[in-house]
């Protein structure tokens, strides 16, 4: 009787072991997966922006080269769009430390200084052509950096 129960201990207490130690690194696992997660969102949200960006300041570009303004709701999707890829920047910019490499929230700092120097353009033009060019420049620097950062090819 006593074998048994001392058997019967030693098996309740490896199996008890074991779950916990299943649990703990299960959820390791999970709270790796989920930072992992946000990682790649923050990530695609800013190439994202950066993308409408550059469409953005294209079109805008095209309305002035071309003299032909566009219709009133194409106008205002334009700027929502804009203003929406400027506001998820800017947030990446507050709060990139937490997410991004020290290398992406360096190129976001440079990003913020080319486009502050932009606003000192002459006229609206020359201020959406260097627009334009900074997002294409740092759509490219970013990505490269994203695929770095998260180890995709």
């Amino acid at each position: 009787m006593g074998d048994f129960l001392g058997n019967l201990a030693v098996a309740v207490l490896t199996a008890t072991i074991a779950a916990i130690l299943t649990v703990y690194l299960a959820m390791r696992r999970f709270r790796s997966d989920k930072w992992w997660e946000r990682r790649i969102d923050a990530y695609a949200g800013i190439i994202n922006a950066l993308s409408d960006d550059r469409i953005c300041s294209e079109k805008y570009m095209r309305e002035y080269e071309r003299q032909r303004q566009m219709d009133e709701s194409e106008r205002k999707k334009v700027q929502e769009r804009d203003a929406a890829a400027y506001a998820v920047i800017q947030r990446a910019i507050d709060t990139g430390s937490f997410l991004l490499s020290d290398e992406a929230n360096t190129a976001l700092a440079k990003m913020q200084e080319e486009t502050d120097k932009a606003g000192t353009a002459d006229d609206f033009y020359d201020y959406v052509q260097t627009q334009h060019g900074i997002a294409k420049k740092y759509l490219k620097i970013f990505s490269e950096i994203a695929r770095r950062d998260l180890r995709v090819k």
